[in-house]
C-alpha cells in the first residue's frame, strides 16, 4: 500500500498513480487501517470516476440547441417547433424527467385536426 506518516505529521497520507497521474493527500486518520480504507476509496474513485451532469430544462436545452443552429437558413423552422416543444413539455420540466409517455402526450396534441404529414410541418 501506498500509506504512510510522515515524522512531523499526526495523520496518514495516500500517493499512488493510475494511468500516469499522480494522485496524493492526507487521508485526515490516525489510524493505518482507516487510512488504507480512505486510499482504497480514493483508487476506486480516481478508476471509476463519477460524473454527473447538472440537471437541464427543456427551456435550458432548446436554447443550447438555438446557439448553435441560429445561423442556419432552416432557423425560422425551428424557432416555431422548438417554442411548440417548451410549450408542450412544459419549460420548467427537467430534460431527465422527459419519459415516453409525455412525448406521446405531447404528438398526440399535435396530431389533433392534421394530418399525419402536416405534423412536422406546421405549428
Amino acid at each position: 500500500m501506498t500509506v504512510y506518516k510522515p515524522a512531523n505529521s499526526p495523520n496518514y497520507l495516500y500517493d499512488f498513480q493510475l494511468h500516469g497521474r499522480r494522485y496524493h493527500g492526507t487521508t485526515g486518520c490516525r489510524s493505518k487501517r482507516d487510512a488504507q480504507a480512505v486510499e482504497n476509496r480514493r483508487r476506486a474513485e480516481a478508476a471509476l470516476p463519477t460524473t454527473k451532469r447538472p440537471p437541464i430544462t427543456v427551456d435550458e436545452a432548446c436554447g443550447l440547441y438555438q446557439e448553435k443552429v441560429e445561423e442556419l437558413p432552416s432557423w425560422k423552422t425551428m424557432e416555431y417547433m422548438l417554442k411548440e416543444l417548451v410549450a408542450g413539455l412544459g419549460k420548467k420540466k427537467l430534460v431527465g424527467e422527459v419519459g415516453q409517455r409525455d412525448l406521446q402526450k405531447y404528438f398526440a396534441g399535435r396530431r389533433r385536426g392534421r394530418s399525419p404529414s402536416t405534423v412536422n410541418r406546421q405549428p
